[in-house]
């Protein structure tokens, strides 16, 4: 709900992005640790979404498309989103 915030959170996921694929599959481990140990049964997550998440990086993309997807990321939301074009009730 708080516009600001939610420019830094698009600013540091285009950064680990950037880091490219070893990174990205850095912080998936870090989430699939954290989901499957958490006591509210989030570990379904992980077989859900967060365990293809970790395969495709390691064998579905390619280092030159994670590239260009960070590109076009970069030129397509460059000045941020302006809240307005949301159309959500942000502060």
């Amino acid at each position: 709900r708080y516009h600001p915030f939610s420019q830094l959170v698009i600013s540091d996921v285009l950064q680990i992005m950037k880091g490219g694929r070893r990174l990205i599959l850095r912080c998936l481990l870090v989430m699939r640790s954290i989901l499957m140990h958490s006591e509210l049964g989030y570990y379904v997550l992980n077989k859900l979404y967060i365990d293809e998440y970790c395969v495709w990086i390691q064998r579905g993309l390619t280092d030159e498309e994670l590239e260009l997807f960070v590109k076009n990321i970069e030129t397509e939301l460059g000045g941020g989103i302006p809240k307005e074009l949301l159309g959500l009730d942000l502060i």
